[in-house]
C-alpha cells in the first residue's frame, strides 16, 4: 500500500533500527471526530513509501474509561518495552492522556496503571 492510500491524522513514525523497519501510527481519519474508534492501528515499512497493514495494535478493553476521540498516538521504546502515549475522551470526562505498554511495536498495547 502506498502512503497516499493511508487515511490517518497526527502521524507518528517510530524507526526500529534493529528490525530495519518503520512503524506508522496515527488517528484513524474516519473516526477522529465521531464514531467508535475501535483502538489504534499500525503500519510497517522498510522504505517509508510502501506500507503493510493496518494491524490493530490497541483494542480497548471492555472497562476502558474512554469511548471516543482516540487521538495522536506516539510510541517510544524504553528499556526494551514500547509505550504508546495518546489522548482520549469520554462523556462526562475531560480529555486526558493515557499511557499504554507493549512488548513489541505492533502491540498489543495495554493500559498502564
Amino acid at each position: 500500500m502506498r502512503l497516499s492510500e493511508i487515511h490517518i491524522r497526527d502521524p507518528f513514525v517510530l524507526p526500529v533500527e534493529s528490525e530495519q523497519l518503520y512503524y506508522l501510527y496515527g488517528t484513524e481519519g474516519k473516526t477522529a471526530w465521531k464514531g467508535n474508534p475501535g483502538g489504534f492501528f499500525v503500519y510497517k515499512s522498510h522504505d517509508l513509501e510502501s506500507w503493510e497493514g493496518p494491524e490493530r495494535c490497541f483494542l480497548p478493553p471492555p472497562d476502558f474509561w474512554s469511548d471516543h476521540n482516540f487521538w495522536a498516538p506516539e510510541v517510544h521504546e524504553f528499556r526494551g518495552l514500547y509505550y504508546l502515549f495518546a489522548t482520549f475522551k469520554a462523556a462526562g470526562c475531560c480529555r486526558g492522556t493515557q499511557i499504554l505498554r507493549a512488548d513489541r511495536p505492533t502491540g498489543p498495547f495495554v493500559p498502564l496503571g
